[in-house]
């Protein structure tokens, strides 16, 4: 079965992929031209929902306007509702308890690549795998862990969007004994059509260091040494300390 007729295989459904497309290269050009015009409405969805979120004053708030039940969430000693404003559920620099960063878009090369990995995988498996499920993304940013909690139940409970495949990265399995990666909740969304997504739920410090290993997988991936031959990281600001002291002489 050529990849073009996979069914639901990665964003690949009815009325998407033409019949006489049969090449992964040609299916790659037809999802990202797909995804480019999915952003805006995902992007309003995940935006109002952290909107709502940053927008209450209480949990109690939060589960009127997104459904969920208010006893199952946590109250203070005295039986109410926590206050958003005055726990440690904000940010430090701001009013929010979720912050929305959005994916660039994915380059073809990147894509062909994923693309291919997975049509191999569901050769080998004879399994459905669905492949290419993040051409649209975003990474949820938390400082709290109730919030994060809220968040995840906020976005199962919402009428436009079909939660399908959750992954647990903070749990280790029996075979791990430490992270292999950055840990965080991994959500696979349907917002219509068939049409994947990716929301990650990350804390604040986690995706400091994912940002950090992102610079190692480009390296991983450089196809010559040109491709990252200028600086990777920034020099870190002098200290005062570093400041004060004598030059070191030879």
């Amino acid at each position: 079965m050529p990849p073009a007729a996979m069914g639901d295989h990665g964003q690949v459904f009815e009325g998407t992929i033409p019949s006489h497309v049969a090449e992964p290269r040609d299916v790659v050009k037809v999802l990202l031209a797909e995804a480019g015009w999915k952003e805006a409405p995902f992007r309003r969805l995940m935006s109002d929902l952290c909107n709502s979120l940053n927008s209450a004053n209480t949990v109690a708030d939060i589960c009127d306007a997104h459904g969920l039940e208010k006893k199952k969430w946590l109250t203070d000693c005295e039986g109410r509702y926590f206050h958003l404003r005055a726990t440690g559920l904000r940010f430090d620099d701001s009013a929010n308890i979720v912050k929305a960063k959005f994916g660039p878009p994915k380059s073809a090369a990147r894509a062909l690549v994923k693309w291919t990995e997975a049509v191999e995988e569901w050769l080998m498996s004879e399994e459905v795998n669905t492949g290419l499920k993040d051409l649209n993304r975003v990474s949820f940013e938390f400082q709290d862990p109730l919030a994060m909690a809220l968040t995840f139940e906020c976005l199962k409970n919402h009428k436009e969007i079909k939660v399908v495949g959750v992954k647990n990265k903070f749990k280790l399995d029996n075979r791990q004994k430490t992270y292999t990666e950055p840990p965080n909740i991994h959500v696979n969304v349907d917002i219509g059509g068939g049409w994947l997504c990716e929301v990650e739920f990350l804390f604040k410090d986690i995706l400091l260091i994912k940002k950090e290993l992102h610079k190692f997988y480009d390296v991983r991936r450089a196809n010559g040494p040109w491709t990252v031959a200028t600086p990777l990281f920034n020099k870190p600001p002098e200290t005062t300390m570093q400041k004060r002291l004598p030059s070191a002489r030879t």
